[in-house]
């Protein structure tokens, strides 16, 4: 099939028939519900999405829901006037008009025992059905659309497993391929400032950061933080957009407000007597009802009146997750309260609590989660400029394990590139590699056979997810022959960089190596700048080796608990204590972080966390 860009500067090609379309609640082999049993898609498509659920559910993924398919261009017209800045393209330049895209639900999903939802497994694997995630989170100034993480789009499994491997929008790939400017948009940050003033309402009355961002994620995941936006579903039954429905509440022309059941405002109340007491306190105090100071108002007396626990709880909550999960359950109380429904909402807090806490709040938490250690080393830089965003200790050399395959994945790299060697070749293990693999002193445990052989970019996978010793010293020798002479590169690419390395050996195994944080994100930083392709392997789940799936050492990474997370290694040793250095990109930004002896792994996934977090939320300050 021949793929169309659709986007908001591109429409629809006047000659493009999005036939044969055809109705989902039809097909053969239906394995999803329909939000509406109306739906249609293009067959190959929805084919190919019958084949990739089905897919999903062989894992163990179960319940699957369409909620939009084809449309209409009168339907698309009606979803774009309804619907924020960043969060919908007008009619004509819509991919659902296509038939070629498919949004997806996953409300009451269930984690597995990786911690992963339904949608975490289709994103990563849709390309093997020809689909691709159609707004990634990097990429939202190429696709004029926020991050939408159910929104699929089928362009063919050629296609799709290029734009994956090389990590691109359909826009990127369209100026690579056929050298159509890929546009940039700036999206209307429309929401700063009213979410910096419902914060500050909200901390000034609570006094917790953690419970005003338990209870703003809440309320985002309700409204976007809008205070004059009407239910969606509700919008066509009563026949106003938010806006008219605001002025004829205000105007006294429409009489049946609390009585509509239709969502409405900043925390989308609905009962009829929620509502007529928003109604009647914004009369009293002579305020439209789409007023964000009185319904912010409102909400409060709420909270003191009839939700007295939950307050309680806002008030002296110590993480988001006991913060924000009452003000679902007890407040809001919406049909969906699943765990997945739980984790989003804990999700939008998070991103709201790292925007808004200061720097203080930063280092109190950093502080609170090393267990108040003296004995770390912190650090947290802007890849993109250089610049050091915050630092504790970052000079002081140190033990770092298995992080030392960074600097043999960079000089790898360098030497393939310069060479004209290739990631494809085959390398054969000889017998001291098949020997590190058997021993249980070393990480990874692939029990290679000598004679075996296997492609380098497989063994290279190992290396930086699994941490596999073997698979690295394999590749060393492949390329270099010895391991000493590697070494001595190794140091001269360290001095090159300026740093104070000593690298002792390919594989972190010899205590003596030794790195500042200072030096281990310098090096981060240029193996990703020289060689940004080595993202496509540190940001693997898992490397299937001899019929067996290796997980990636990262928990942050599996568990997809930071979003943008794309790599780069773990460390840990005795010595070393648990160091984890790791970098992940939003919204066209990248930041690297660096933590060493941490005391648990838990504790250094959780100050990477923090870290992160905080960069990403405000990558253009200085801390």
């Amino acid at each position: 099939m021949n793929i169309i860009l659709v986007n908001y500067y591109t429409p629809i090609p006047e000659d493009f028939d999005p036939e044969p379309l055809i109705p989902l609640k039809d097909i053969s082999g239906r394995c999803f519900e329909l939000a509406n049993e109306s739906f249609l898609m293009n067959k190959t498509a929805a084919n190919a999405l019958v084949s990739m659920i089905k897919a999903a559910k062989q894992t163990g993924y179960e319940k699957f829901k369409i909620n939009s398919a084809y449309r209409s261009k009168d339907e698309q017209d009606r979803i774009y006037h309804a619907a924020r800045e960043g969060y919908s393209n007008k009619a004509g330049y819509s991919e659902h008009e296509t038939g070629l895209a498919v949004d997806l639900d996953y409300s009451g999903a269930v984690p597995d025992e990786t911690n992963m939802l339904p949608l975490d497994w289709i994103a990563e694997h849709c390309d093997e059905f020809g689909f691709i995630l159609r707004y990634p989170e990097d990429k939202e100034s190429y696709t004029g659309v926020r991050y939408e993480p159910w929104h699929f789009r089928y362009v063919g499994k050629r296609v799709a497993k290029y734009i994956k491997s090389h990590r691109l929008c359909l826009e990127e790939y369209f100026e690579e391929k056929y050298g159509i400017p890929a546009k940039k948009k700036k999206l209307v940050h429309f929401d700063d400032k009213r979410e910096k003033d419902i914060w500050d309402f909200f901390m000034e009355k609570l006094d917790n950061p953690y419970g005003t961002a338990g209870l703003m994620g809440n309320l985002y995941a309700e409204s976007g933080l809008q205070s004059n936006v009407l239910e969606y579903y509700y919008q066509p039954i009563l026949g106003f957009s938010s806006p008219e429905y605001t002025e004829a509440v205000d105007n006294g022309t429409y009489e049946n407000f609390a009585k509509d059941v239709a969502g409405y405002g900043l925390a989308q109340w609905t009962m009829g007597v929620r509502k007529k007491g928003l109604l009647d306190y914004a009369k009293s105090t002579g305020r439209s009802i789409g007023d964000l100071t009185m319904q912010l108002e409102y909400l409060w007396m709420e909270l003191n009146n009839d939700y007295p626990k939950v307050l309680e709880i806002l008030k002296t909550a110590t993480d988001l997750r006991s913060a924000s999960d009452p003000v679902l359950t007890e407040f809001e109380r919406p049909l969906d309260s699943s765990e997945a429904t739980k984790r989003k909402r804990v999700e939008f807090g998070k991103l709201i609590y790292f925007k808004q806490i200061d720097k203080e709040q930063f280092i109190n938490d950093l502080n609170t989660l090393s267990l108040w250690r003296e004995d770390i080393s912190f650090l947290l830089m802007d890849h993109d400029t250089g610049n050091i965003l915050y630092e504790r200790n970052a000079d002081k050399p140190r033990s770092i394990g298995s992080i030392t395959k960074m600097m043999t994945a960079y000089v790898l790299m360098k030497y393939i590139f310069s060479n004209n060697k290739h990631l494809k070749e085959s390398v054969t293990i000889d017998e001291e590699t098949a020997l590190i693999s058997g021993s249980p002193q070393y990480s990874g445990g692939e029990y290679m056979k000598k004679g075996d052989s296997c492609p380098a970019e497989v063994l290279l996978s190992l290396s930086l997810v699994s941490s596999s010793c073997a698979a690295t010293v394999a590749l060393v020798k492949h390329f270099f022959k010895s391991q000493e002479s590697f070494v001595e590169i190794m140091n001269e690419e360290a001095k090159n960089m300026n740093l104070t390395c000593d690298f002792k050996d390919v594989i972190g195994i010899n205590p003596g190596t030794s790195a500042s944080a200072r030096d281990l994100a310098i090096i981060c930083s240029n193996i990703i700048r020289d060689y940004p392709q080595i993202l496509y392997y540190t940001s693997m789940k898992q490397v299937s080796f001899q019929g067996r799936d290796y997980q990636n050492t990262s928990a942050l990474l599996r568990n997809n608990t930071v979003k943008g997370l794309d790599g780069f290694k773990t460390g840990t040793t005795p010595l070393a204590g648990n160091c984890y250095v790791s970098t992940a990109k939003r919204k066209n930004h990248r930041m690297i972080s660096v933590v060493l002896n941490a005391q648990e792994s838990d504790e250094r996934y959780n100050e990477t966390e923090c870290l992160l977090e905080y960069g990403l939320a405000r990558s253009d300050e200085e801390i």
